[in-house]
């Protein structure tokens, strides 16, 4: 791997603090620029695979909460059914609705828990009957 940048050019944009772990590590301030580039790219490794992880993890607990909405007597969306949210939720979801409405996007369902992230993950776990939801598994479970 070459370097494109020198030590002293990428010393002027990361601060001293940052590269200094890589300077102390490397034999030279070349190979402590080809550390950061290396860290960099195993950064993006990990952050691949946080999406791909973000994703199942939300349509595994949508898939969820639709079971349990659907044996609750609850039609449509359970993101419409206020009964089944926290406070923080409703708010989550009206913002999205917002956006996406805003944006001229569509709004259905899907759509919808598109827009959620995966913070919002730990809103849903939590947002019915004040705890644990009975026969729903959690993202712990999936």
């Amino acid at each position: 791997m070459t370097s494109r940048v020198s030590s002293s050019q990428i010393q002027g944009f990361v601060s001293h603090p940052r590269f200094a772990g890589y300077l102390a590590a490397a034999e030279s301030g070349e190979h402590a620029v080809e550390l950061y580039r290396w860290n960099t790219l195993l950064s993006g490794a990990f952050y691949e695979l946080l999406q791909h992880t973000e994703v199942v993890m939300r349509n595994a607990m949508d898939r969820e909460m639709r079971f349990y909405a659907a044996a609750q007597g609850i039609e449509g969306s359970w993101l419409n059914a206020q009964s089944l949210l926290t406070p923080r939720m409703i708010e989550r979801v009206q913002k999205a609705r917002g956006y996406r409405l805003y944006a001229k996007k569509s709004v259905g369902h899907d759509d919808m828990i598109s827009e959620m992230g995966y913070g919002d993950l730990r809103k849903w776990t939590g947002s019915v009957d004040g705890g644990e939801v009975p026969g729903v598994r959690t993202y712990y479970d999936v």
